[in-house]
């Protein structure tokens, strides 16, 4: 406990004063900024504005003998959007979790992470023993999950806050457990995929490599391509159509909502009459320990210097 403690520790000072750190924390603000800003602005009557005269210049093309400006006149350009968003799990769900914002930024950290005890030659003094190495892969996949929270965490309380103070409001106030369990399970699906980029990292011990599978498997494409080559080998053997289920692209599919639909039950075989919820804490917690599992197994015996 005590050498995992002081592994945690340097970890959190190299990351402290890690550029990348700083970097990776700069992008998800600016992100975030700039969604709230758009969505301030298609909420504003200057956009309003814009549009309408747009489709009065337009209808004036259409029908040069219409005096668009006489039909205007006095008219005063009510906003075309509203500020009162449907839910806070909903829109974070659209913002930065279906686009795929706290998985990339998530999986990049928990690379760089890695790939910075090779890069400095931090690893070289460390004990590789098997104890050493265990305690070395435990604390590592700790703060890996601890870096999920961190992302997540500015995501959420960046979100909230912009929408706050630019006047945003929701249709919707949900309960504050089913916000937990939203969170819950976002965080355990960010961590099954840094889990699987860790992994990579640790085998590869390259930026690009690390870099490219962070974006093509965090950024849900790799789910996508998976799930229309099974649907298309489902009609000609049924029993295909089952893995979808299993796979962390049907979670992504079930948080991307929000909270509403957690408490719904599952439609798959083999998680029938199960809560959805439940369903992504199986799927995610079977990936992180597969994603550890294999880190070990196949790290465990190769040069970590």
């Amino acid at each position: 406990v005590v050498v995992m403690f002081n592994l945690f520790k340097a970890d959190l000072y190299h990351l402290i004063h890690a550029r990348y750190f700083w970097v990776i924390t700069a992008i998800a603000i600016a992100f975030l900024v700039f969604i709230a800003m758009f969505l301030n602005w298609t909420a504003s009557p200057e956009f309003a504005h814009m549009v309408n005269e747009s489709v009065a210049q337009n209808e004036q093309v259409a029908e040069p003998t219409l005096d668009s400006d006489s039909s205007n006149e006095g008219d005063e350009d009510a906003p075309l959007n509203s500020k009162i968003l449907s839910s806070f799990t909903y829109d974070c769900g659209q913002i930065f979790f279906d686009s795929s914002l706290v998985g990339i930024l998530g999986s990049l950290l928990a690379a760089l992470l890695i790939l910075s005890d090779f890069k400095k030659g931090y690893i070289k003094n460390l004990p590789m023993d098997n104890r050493g190495r265990r305690n070395y892969f435990a604390e590592k996949l700790i703060m890996v999950a601890l870096l999920q929270v961190y992302v997540i965490a500015v995501c959420a309380l960046a979100s909230l806050l912009l929408f706050l103070a630019l006047g945003f409001s929701f249709e919707s106030i949900e309960p504050l457990g089913d916000v937990a369990l939203w969170l819950f399970l976002v965080w355990l699906y960010s961590t099954a995929m840094a889990y699987l980029i860790s992994c990579i990292a640790w085998l590869s011990r390259s930026d690009a490599v690390s870099s490219a599978t962070a974006l093509f498997l965090s950024s849900g494409i790799l789910g996508v391509i998976v799930l229309q080559i099974i649907g298309s080998l489902a009609n000609v053997f049924p029993m295909l159509g089952q893995i979808p289920q299993f796979l962390l692209a049907s979670v992504r599919t079930e948080l991307h909502n929000g909270s509403s639909g957690l408490w719904s039950m599952c439609t798959g075989e083999a998680f029938l009459a199960i809560p959805v919820w439940a369903h992504a804490l199986i799927v995610c917690i079977a990936f992180s320990l597969i994603a550890a599992i294999v880190s070990w197994a196949l790290c465990r015996n190769r040069d970590m210097a």
